[in-house]
């Protein structure tokens, strides 16, 4: 299954990702704010999330904490906090990736965040096939 749940609460670049990444085959649920994030997670099964950071109604930061204490979803940050101090502070929550300032880079960054997919995917199957031999 490769449903993302990307959450963004700019609309214009929620569709030009939902749109991309549906083109490269990918099912894409979105979210906006904090609070529906949380009401998807927990009614649906992903894949992956792609998380931007500065949302409404429940900051990606608290996000990310809620769902890595319940979940190992591989997480993907997508925001223009490009601090070092955000980078540190998300990989060092246990994000998978953190792909910022990517709305400046244009049509050039989504080979870049596919294949970052398509390996967090990759991995995936190889855990949850080795998972599946432990039992």
């Amino acid at each position: 299954m490769n449903r993302i749940l990307l959450v963004e609460d700019d609309t214009k670049i929620s569709s030009m990702l939902k749109t991309f990444l549906t083109t490269e085959n990918f099912e894409v649920v979105t979210a906006f704010d904090g609070e529906s994030t949380c009401q998807q997670f927990r009614s649906d099964d992903f894949s992956l999330v792609l998380l931007d950071l500065v949302i409404p109604k429940m900051g990606g930061m608290k996000i990310m904490e809620r769902t890595l204490e319940h979940s190992t979803i591989p997480i993907i940050i997508i925001s223009a906090k490009d601090t070092d101090s955000d980078k540190m502070l998300g990989l060092g929550l246990g994000t998978d990736d953190y792909i910022s300032d990517f709305t400046m880079a244009g049509n050039a960054v989504f080979p870049g965040i596919l294949t970052i997919i398509s390996l967090g995917f990759a991995v995936l199957s190889i855990y949850n096939a080795e998972s599946r031999d432990l039992i």
